[in-house]
């Protein structure tokens, strides 16, 4: 009979270990752990029992952190790519108000703020326009500000294609008349930094 053996229909433990058991009259009860046919027999004193739960409690609640930070930026990057999705959508679904925007590329008077034009559908529609493509601008802009994210989706080529958009007439008026207002913080910054060059007239070949 092999050395260990504790009868039929047992786990067959280590020589010298004993199955789990529990005494009131014992202060380090013997715990074990069993899978597999394989045994492992600690002690537990009952002081250190609480500081142990907070230490494992301590290092799932990094290992959670960690995780989730390495997951941000796929899910920024994830993010920033259906915001580009939308905008080519936005054309698709709406090619007649696209070309009326388009329409305006060259203009070098106030749209908006004219009080001849008329409040129309149009109009209205124009402008749900630019503020759908200031949101995007300004999300994209601030994804790109993860340094990550900057360096696997070349933030320096997403700046330059916020700043070449932004030469548009239209959105260049909503953002000086009304953007202050909604656009704080770090692109309003960005904005202001690069007026100059948002100054230039817009390429209607460039959208």
């Amino acid at each position: 009979m092999p050395a260990g053996w504790q009868g039929p229909h047992r786990i067959p433990w280590p020589s010298g270990a004993q199955p789990f058991c529990y005494s009131f009259r014992d202060p380090y009860p013997r715990h074990a752990l069993s899978f597999l046919g394989v045994s492992v027999m600690f002690n537990i004193d009952p002081n250190y029992l609480g500081p142990l739960v907070s230490s494992v409690a301590a290092c799932a609640s990094w290992l959670a952190y960690w995780f989730s930070r390495r997951m941000q930026p796929i899910a920024q990057a994830s993010k920033l790519m259906d915001r580009m999705y939308e905008l080519d959508k936005l054309v698709l679904q709406y090619p007649g108000e696209f070309a009326a925007f388009m329409a305006e590329a060259g203009r070098q008077t106030p749209y908006f703020g004219d009080i001849t034009i008329p409040r129309d559908k149009c109009y209205f529609r124009l402008k749900s326009i630019v503020y759908f493509h200031l949101n995007a601008f300004e999300e994209i802009y601030l994804a790109t500000l993860d340094p990550q994210l900057n360096i696997q989706f070349e933030g320096e080529h997403w700046h330059s294609y916020i700043l070449g958009r932004m030469r548009h007439p239209l959105l260049k008026e909503i953002f000086r008349r009304e953007g202050y207002r909604i656009y704080k913080g770090k692109f309003a910054d960005f904005i202001e930094k690069h007026a100059d060059e948002i100054a230039r007239p817009c390429d209607p070949d460039g959208w």
